[in-house]
This record gives structure tokens, sequence and C-alpha cells, in this order.
């Protein structure tokens, strides 16, 4: 990826550090604060992907849910690490889907933009995809 590629087009790059640390919550918070003028710019409604179930990636998804019309969480473990507050408001939110026992595998695009991310199911080894705008590690 180089700022040439990017020119001309809404990109958002969200990096989380590790869990439980103070950065995580700031980035987001303002991601929020100019979320608004971008939406106003955007075609359509985003679809993004969190990778990720621990505190970190649950609070992301739960503070995303509140920007862009659908969140899928995905985690490798059979279930989510987060602490059981931040899981329940989670599970209470309309526009999150949950995925566990998934290993991400790639990370599709058109060239251009990230369209997709493939997983493997860790029960019965299936890969399934998710079409989306964008992937929050």
């Amino acid at each position: 990826m180089t700022n040439e590629s990017l020119k001309g087009k809404w990109s958002v790059v969200v990096f989380y550090p590790a869990d439980f640390t103070f950065v995580c919550p700031t980035e987001l918070g303002d991601l929020a604060d100019n979320y608004a003028a971008a939406r106003l710019n955007a075609k359509a409604p985003f679809d993004v992907l969190v990778v990720g179930g621990g505190n970190s990636g649950v609070e992301a998804a739960i503070d995303l849910a509140g920007l862009v019309s659908h969140v899928t969480l995905i985690e490798f473990d059979p279930q989510l690490r987060a602490d059981a507050v931040l899981v329940r408001k989670l599970h209470s939110l309309s526009n999150v889907t949950i995925i566990t026992g998934a290993q991400t595998t790639e990370v599709t695009g058109d060239g251009e933009r990230v369209t997709g991310l493939i997983y493997k199911d860790r029960h019965g080894g299936d890969l399934r995809s998710v079409e989306l705008a964008g992937v929050f590690v």
C-alpha cells in the first residue's frame, strides 16, 4: 500500500498495539469524531470486520457498530476472551455477527480496496468468506 494507491479514496486503517492498552479507545474516539464527515462522501454503508475477541477487539466492534451498517467479529478460539460485560454488550447489538473458531487466511481486494476476508472454520475445515469494506486487526 502506498500513498499513491490511496489518493482520491477514503481509507481507514486502525492498528491496535495490544489488549489492555490506553491508546485503543483514543484512536477509536478520533475515528468516531471524524466519521460523520467521511460518511457524507461515502457511496454506500460500510460493512467491516474486526479480527480478535479480546477486550480491544470487542471494544472496537462495539464502537464500530455505532458507526457502520454491519460489523463481523471473528475469533480464533471457540469463545470470546473479552470481559463478560463487553461480551454481553456485543451480543446485544443487532448489527453485529460473531464468528468463533475461525482462522483468518486471506484479506481479499480488487487491486484498489479491500473487498473481503476468507477464513477457515476450525471445526469443519471449510473455507468461508465475508464481503466487507474494511478490516480492523
